[in-house]
């Protein structure tokens, strides 16, 4: 039976890409229904070693899946990253074994395929050391906790780099509070001086690093996101 990393690896290929690139033609329910997913290894692996039923909640795990491997090939278009992020999986495919298997996890637990589609970006920013293996897991966990309302936040943060509470309707803090818990946005406390003389714009929350570095790998599903409000 072929690991989890081996048909990854073995679904990275353009015939994958082709079929991958149907999804989005045909419809995810026709592509599901008309049994194509079983033409890719990976989601073919993930079904038997996983034993994902036909239940509608295993139809729509399938559905994440093919979600996330849609975006990983769209993301390998490029044959010279693709050649490296093929190099690295050779590297360790038991460590990659377990990673994919780690993102399974994660998949499964989320409710939106939107979630699926951006723990692919995550893996892909991984996989080309934009960020460290600690720094996805924490990212992945992140996304998991955030509701669909603090994505547009996410944009406004992105876009000016804090906010002020007069931009708050009904004075209702929460979805800014709940980055703040995540650790992506921090509150002014102590004004200095030097800020109040100067013409620089003074904030009630400010984006953090982490913040900047997760807006940075969404930007275009958060302006996406942002697009469709």
């Amino acid at each position: 039976m072929n690991s989890l990393s081996s048909s990854f690896f073995a679904s990275i290929t353009d015939e994958s890409l082709s079929i991958c690139t149907d999804i989005g033609e045909m419809g995810l329910d026709s592509f599901m229904e008309d049994g194509i997913w079983k033409n890719i290894p990976f989601l073919s692996t993930a079904v038997s070693l996983y034993k994902i039923g036909n239940s509608i909640k295993g139809r729509h795990d399938l559905k994440k899946l093919a979600i996330f491997l849609e975006e990983i090939n769209i993301g390998c278009a490029d044959n010279d990253k693709l050649q490296q992020r093929r190099k690295k999986f050779e590297e360790n495919s038991k460590f990659r074994n377990q990673e994919l298997e780690y993102c399974m996890v994660l998949i499964d637990r989320y409710i939106s395929s939107d979630k699926a589609k951006m723990l692919a970006k995550l893996y892909l920013s991984y996989l080309d050391d934009i960020i460290s293996w600690s720094e996805f897991a924490e990212f992945s966990e992140i996304i998991d906790r955030l509701l669909p309302s603090d994505f547009w936040w996410m944009f406004e943060f992105m876009c000016h780099g804090g906010i002020h509470k007069k931009d708050f309707p009904n004075t209702d803090l929460s979805p800014v509070l709940r980055l703040q818990s995540l650790g992506l946005v921090i509150a002014q406390t102590d004004l200095l001086w030097g800020d109040m003389k100067s013409k620089k714009e003074v904030f009630s929350f400010y984006i953090t690093d982490t913040g900047k570095k997760l807006c940075e790998i969404f930007e275009s599903e958060l302006r996406q996101l942002r697009k469709n409000k």
